[in-house]
């Protein structure tokens, strides 16, 4: 009897023993599934969001296509407009639609904002013709801002914070001087642009910013160039820049996204 009871014991030992590893494999495999379908959730949720980056790059891509097409012909029309007259004004037009005139002395008295006669001159022909090629159907939509740029060269007579603060006030009136004369002596060619008002159009995108001699110019081996960094630019800013610049954010985006995928 006592060995019976004994035997009887030691069944019911290993059926409970045999039950709980039965529960507990059960256990692990649920949370092995759920584990897996977690990670699927994911996985899909990471290819998801990698193609709708992907769309979403490759359609910009194409848009950023197109204004980069849209800048360079805004620079050849600009360039084919004025291509004699930058060889006389000592001017030219770089690719990021900057105008550089690099001949100060043609345009100011030293250390003078106010305009020169030829200057005048310059610009009763220059103003009017940029504004007609930017208000061509093409661009007009496009054009953010019309900005003139005044720049000053180091002054070594100067410590370097008085020569900013010189450089400033004499940039920024030059540039504004420039903005004014555009403004009240030059005419638009055309009444309108885009649809409104050739004078309001105008005046909504232009801007005069001094620079002082924060932005120098180096020669090719490496020097200080003292002459070109006295300047005037006109820069045209369009749509295309802020594209372009949101293209390079989101490719960004779009490789990390793809590394962790």
């Amino acid at each position: 009897m006592r060995y019976r009871a004994f035997h009887h014991s030691e069944s019911t030992s290993e059926s409970n023993y045999d039950l709980s590893i039965s529960d507990l494999m059960s256990a692990l495999c649920g949370i092995f599934l759920l584990f897996i379908a977690v990670s699927t959730m994911n996985l899909q949720k990471q290819i998801s969001d990698l193609q709708k980056e992907k769309a979403e790059y490759t359609a910009k891509n194409s848009l950023a296509e197109k204004y980069s097409e849209m800048q360079k012909n805004l620079h050849d029309d600009i360039e084919n407009e004025f291509k004699k007259e930058f060889k006389k004004w000592n001017a030219y037009i770089s690719d990021d639609l900057t105008i550089h005139f690099n001949d100060i002395n043609i345009l100011f008295a030293p250390d003078s904002s106010e305009l020169k006669d030829g200057f005048k001159v310059i610009l009763n022909t220059f103003f009017p013709r940029l504004i007609n090629v930017l208000a061509k159907k093409e661009y007009v939509d496009e054009i953010l801002e019309i900005r003139i740029e005044g720049h000053t060269a180091i002054n070594r007579f100067l410590t370097p914070e008085d020569d900013y603060t010189s450089g400033m006030i004499l940039s920024q009136n030059r540039t504004t001087n420039v903005l004014f004369y555009c403004l009240q002596h030059t005419h638009p060619l055309m009444k309108k642009i885009g649809g409104k008002d050739a004078d309001k159009w105008i005046r909504e995108r232009i801007a005069a910013i001094g620079y002082s001699n924060s932005i120098p110019v180096y020669k090719t081996n490496g020097e200080y160039d003292q002459n070109t960094s006295r300047r005037v630019e006109i820069k045209i800013k369009t749509k295309a820049e802020d594209v372009i610049l949101n293209i390079q954010q989101l490719s960004k985006e779009y490789q990390r996204i793809k590394e962790a995928k």
